[in-house]
């Protein structure tokens, strides 16, 4: 999995939970049931938007300071010349990670289709026996579903021995989940957690929305019916029990809650505590910028540098960064003689990319050993033309690689403080000009030394 998108499932994540132990903490036990509504849905939303506020893959290096910028490096496997690759090697973690998320993707998609279909198959069903009330639909379920809601249906017990006057409380109530299109918010929900079905956040958020409907529900029939006799109606219902997930039933769980929000009339609410969630948005702001904040300051120290550049566009290798390192670990053939000789380090490549996208001037900085250099030559010769974007002047690139075959006995921590060092070398000789720096490339090489 691509380091960009573990840090942003990450970066949600802490979002969400911030967001979360906010309600948690201060609005649960609140009585603002429509602002709490809004918080919980926007809050999924922030979350998931928040961690765009990304900087791009390439990082602009204008002037050089002492040390080289630490870049999140790449670690990719490369076959040695004469060496087959087997198909048992190439599956990596991130292909078992892959299928693993397609998985569970499936699993809570079919789940999901599993119960629209159940509910489809009863309407068709129970044609004919249907009656409309208020514009809604209304279907007897005999005692199989317990009474609830799910868009413009309601799903009716009509086996429970209740008054007209109950029946009537009982209908209300749902009309309450119809009016209100609380269908919609589960639905989204639903959908939020097929795609990060991983995320049990997303599960608590979903139970916490759903208690808040029904709070939003009781608070509407309150106002016109007795709390007391109403309040006794929802301790009967208790015992009903429903396994259908994207419904509204008129019993939910945390019983005793409703009942103590129902019997407390006149409840104040803090409008302090619901004015937090915007100090916390944009401390989460702040926090997950921090790193684009930072880098534009590094370009506006570049563009006081006369030789600085400040061309808007660049080029880019088609698919980005992740797909310039496979293509050139794709291509790459370690020699056959840098394995056996133990041959390994840097190789630090200059490219320069026109206008139009197609690279050339294409020059080694500093390798470690001529075999090396003419392979990863080799190698970033054959890259396609880039996407131009729109480019108004060429750009120069350094790539490095750091060559760490499988089998050596040498220190792997030494050899990579040695590559450090001789980028930090490397990037030197362009004092003072604008140039892209690539994510470094370590490259490994299949099987054991013989």
């Amino acid at each position: 999995m691509h380091h960009s998108l573990v840090t942003y499932l990450a970066e949600s994540t802490v979002c969400l939970l911030a967001f979360y132990l906010l309600y948690l903490l201060l609005l649960r036990n609140e009585a603002c049931f429509r602002y709490n509504r809004f918080y919980l849905l926007g809050a999924t939303v922030v979350s998931f938007l928040l961690p765009f506020m990304e900087v791009p893959s390439f990082q602009e290096v204008a002037v050089i300071p002492p040390l080289v910028p630490s870049l999140t490096p790449y670690v990719v496997k490369v076959a040695v010349e004469g060496e087959p690759i087997s198909s048992s090697t190439m599956v990596g973690w991130d292909s078992v990670l892959l299928l693993l998320y397609g998985i569970g993707v499936g699993v809570f998609a079919f789940r999901f289709v599993r119960q629209l279909y159940h509910l489809y198959n009863y309407i068709q069903k129970q044609k004919g026996r249907e009656e409309k009330v208020h514009s809604l639909t209304v279907i007897p379920t005999h005692g199989e579903w317990p009474t609830f809601s799910f868009f413009r249906y309601i799903f009716w017990d009509n086996s429970q021995p209740l008054t007209q006057e109950e029946q009537a409380r009982i209908l209300q109530h749902e009309r309450v989940h119809v009016t209100q299109g609380h269908s919609y918010d589960l639905v989204f929900l639903e959908l939020l957690a097929i795609v990060f079905w991983f995320n049990p956040l997303l599960f608590l958020y979903r139970k916490a929305l759903m208690v808040t409907h029904e709070f939003l529900a009781d608070a509407q029939v309150i106002q016109t019916e007795d709390r007391t006799g109403y309040g006794l109606l929802l301790a009967r219902q208790v015992l009903q029990k429903n396994n259908f997930t994207l419904g509204h039933h008129f019993n939910k769980s945390l019983t005793l809650k409703r009942l103590k929000m129902i019997h407390e009339p006149n409840r104040r609410t803090s409008k302090v505590k619901q004015v937090l969630a915007f100090p916390l948005l944009g401390l989460l702001a702040l926090s997950l910028s921090s790193n684009q904040l930072a880098t534009q300051e590094n370009a506006s120290s570049a563009a006081s540098t006369p030789a600085a550049s400040t061309s808007p566009a660049e080029p880019q290798f088609p698919g980005g960064t992740p797909a310039l390192v496979k293509f050139l670990a794709n291509e790459m053939r370690i020699p056959a003689s840098s394995q056996k000789n133990n041959e390994y380090g840097g190789v630090f490549v200059q490219v320069t990319v026109a206008k139009d996208g197609t690279p050339g001037n294409f020059k080694v900085l500093q390798a470690r050993h001529a075999s090396l250099e003419q392979e990863v030559l080799r190698v970033v010769k054959l890259m396609p033309t880039w996407e131009a974007h729109g480019a108004t002047s060429p750009v120069t690139y350094v790539i490095p690689f750091a060559i760490i075959i499988d089998g050596f006995k040498n220190d792997k921590n030494a050899i990579k403080q040695e590559f450090e060092q001789d980028l930090t070398k490397v990037t030197a000789q362009f004092q003072g000009k604008a140039f892209k720096i690539a994510p470094p490339i370590y490259l490994t090489g299949y099987g054991p030394l013989e």
